[in-house]
């Protein structure tokens, strides 16, 4: 419901007809809507950051391979929101929260911040690996090609909702991952590019997973 009506669109009466309770019920475990909104938020961020962990620090993942089982991991989450992989509506939380920002506490902002700089971390550590590896050569930028990834994956559910699809949000990665490769990647390490399997992920999405 945050997600699909913004921070000031959801109140404890709404959620308490969505899942058929009284709510006062809701009030019994949060006094507001903000600290509602906040053990949401965290919850919402230890899943992303247990995904990404698990992505990013995978030593036997090739960069552009940790790419893709990010997009495709995201692309679920599209699809959710968006059935039939097309759409511009908002599908994460840490976006709409971040549209929202005005009107959310210090502790929500503070949390966005925090996971957003470790997403940025975990895919330095995935780019290092890479490096470390010999998959890409050891004068590669490591800070810079991190950002431009970091920032894609950060950015993604703008892209998704200025192109009304997913296309933009792929090309875009798929292009920053060929020019690394092709830049600084080793002779010997080859890639390629996949699309997302729709068929496997939208019926994913539409069962709402992810």
């Amino acid at each position: 419901m945050f997600v699909r009506l913004g921070y000031n669109g959801v109140s404890f009466l709404a959620i308490g007809k969505e899942v058929g309770i009284g709510h006062s019920a809701i009030h019994y475990y949060f006094r507001t809507k903000e600290d509602l909104a906040e053990y949401v938020l965290a919850n919402y961020c230890q899943d992303t950051m247990e995904h990404y962990r698990t992505v990013w620090k995978d030593e036997a993942l090739g960069l552009t391979d940790k790419c893709l089982a990010i997009r495709d991991w995201i692309y679920r989450r599209y699809v959710k929101y968006n059935p039939g992989g097309r759409g511009g509506k908002v599908w994460g939380l840490l976006t709409r929260f971040s549209i929202d920002a005005d009107q959310l506490s210090p502790n929500i902002k503070i949390q966005i911040r925090e996971t957003e700089g470790q997403i940025e971390a975990l895919v330095r550590e995935g780019v290092e690996i890479a490096v470390r590896k010999g998959e890409l050569r050891a004068d590669a930028p490591v800070h810079e090609i991190s950002i431009q990834i970091a920032t894609l994956l950060q950015l993604s559910m703008q892209l998704t909702r200025y192109a009304g699809s997913f296309q933009r949000f792929d090309d875009l990665l798929r292009w920053t991952c060929r020019v690394v490769q092709q830049s600084y990647g080793e002779p010997h390490v080859t890639s390629d590019w996949r699309p997302p399997d729709f068929l496997m992920l939208l019926g994913e999405g539409e069962k709402g997973e992810g």
